[in-house]
């Protein structure tokens, strides 16, 4: 047996990902051609643009994303044309976790521009001396906007700060936005096509009401001419922020506007359209388990495994995983106490039990 970790996490890519490449061969559930389609539509859509990637934890929404924009640390890693689109990331989860105050908006907008500028830095034909400047003027505002925050907080929380002159935040966002499009125009002015792509990751993973305040920042963004935002974001998500911070009446009527006004193009991941089989053999022959043969070819096999998956954790591949990291520690239990491996037959009634402790653990305990 392998001493295989088959780990939470989604697919990254180092590599072009040219037909013949090893980095497709990672791709068991086959996300290449929908986000080959997505790469056509973001590189040829009208301008701007927003695509919200909706579906529950785990379905392969990150997967997706990093099949259109590889790896940070590798310049064309993904499928999308680096000649065309220069990508910014945000993984939002950092920033709601560990900046607790009103500052989390601006200062995911400060990374942005601070991604947007080392992204642009590494181009050639950039005017740097200009690039130098719309950056200091945009930081420059940002720092003001924190500021002012900080004041807001720290006069709400009982300080005296009678002599401090206000700002107005709305007026400076205004000019923080032009500033942004000032620094998206050096790239997207320098050639026909040319386009800003901004992944926006982990939205679902903060409390409701936090996100709400993100995707409002955002939202006065979405607008900026040459930028493409692709955002894991689902409905849901918008509607408890907004039952959150509206209540339970008024949600009801403006969730939808709410979100319709920030995706242009919603794209639930196709679940429905995995192949489940080959996904769950190649799992098992990676972690070695005595239940499949060594090339899985055995068709009475697969559909047992095929049919458990499918009517108990289903079709997240998160869930998947988790079946078979936990089905193999209770493999090398058993050897441990019984001194053999097991049978093929007593394999396969431990990844039946499995599956069902993960997808209900009341009923299984009930058991």
């Amino acid at each position: 047996m392998n001493d295989v970790t088959l780990r939470e996490t989604p697919l990254s890519f180092n590599s072009n990902l040219d037909r013949d490449d090893e980095a497709r061969k990672a791709d068991t559930l086959n996300l290449f051609p929908y986000a080959e389609a997505m790469r056509d539509f973001i590189q040829s859509c009208e301008l701007p643009m927003s695509i919200g990637i909706q579906g529950e934890w785990g379905i392969g929404r990150t997967s997706l994303m990093n099949m259109l924009r590889g790896s940070r640390n590798h310049q064309q890693s993904g499928l999308l044309d680096t000649g065309l689109c220069k990508t910014i990331s945000l993984d939002s989860w950092p920033y709601a976790q560990f900046d607790k105050n009103d500052n989390m908006a601006v200062a995911c907008l400060y990374a942005l521009t601070q991604e947007l500028g080392k992204v642009l830095e590494q181009e050639s034909g950039i005017n740097a001396a200009e690039l130098k400047v719309r950056l200091e003027a945009a930081n420059h505002i940002l720092a003001i906007v924190m500021q002012q925050i900080r004041t807001l907080a720290m006069e709400d929380a009982g300080t005296d700060y009678s002599d401090v002159s206000y700002i107005d935040i709305s007026g400076q966002m205004l000019m923080f936005k032009t500033e942004f499009e000032k620094l998206v125009s050096l790239w997207t002015a320098s050639g026909d096509g040319r386009r800003v792509v901004v992944f926006i990751d982990d939205l679902d993973r903060i409390r409701p009401g936090r996100a709400l305040e993100l995707l409002e920042a955002i939202k006065n963004f979405i607008d900026v001419p040459g930028c493409v935002f692709v955002l894991t974001l689902n409905f849901e998500v918008v509607q408890r922020g907004m039952r959150e911070k509206l209540g339970k009446n008024l949600q009801r009527t403006s969730s939808k506007a709410f979100f319709d006004k920030i995706i242009q193009l919603p794209f639930v991941v196709p679940t429905t359209t995995y192949q489940l089989d080959d996904y769950i053999i190649d799992l098992l022959i990676k972690a070695g388990l005595s239940c499949i043969d060594k090339d899985g070819s055995d068709p009475g096999s697969r559909q047992f495994f095929h049919d458990i998956t499918r009517f108990s954790v289903g079709r997240n591949p998160r869930a998947i995983k988790r079946v078979i990291n936990y089905m193999s520690l209770l493999e090398r239990i058993h050897r441990k106490n019984a001194g053999r491996d097991t049978t093929d037959a007593e394999c396969k009634i431990l990844f039946a039990l499995v599956s069902m402790q993960v997808a209900w653990p009341e009923l299984f305990q009930y058991f």
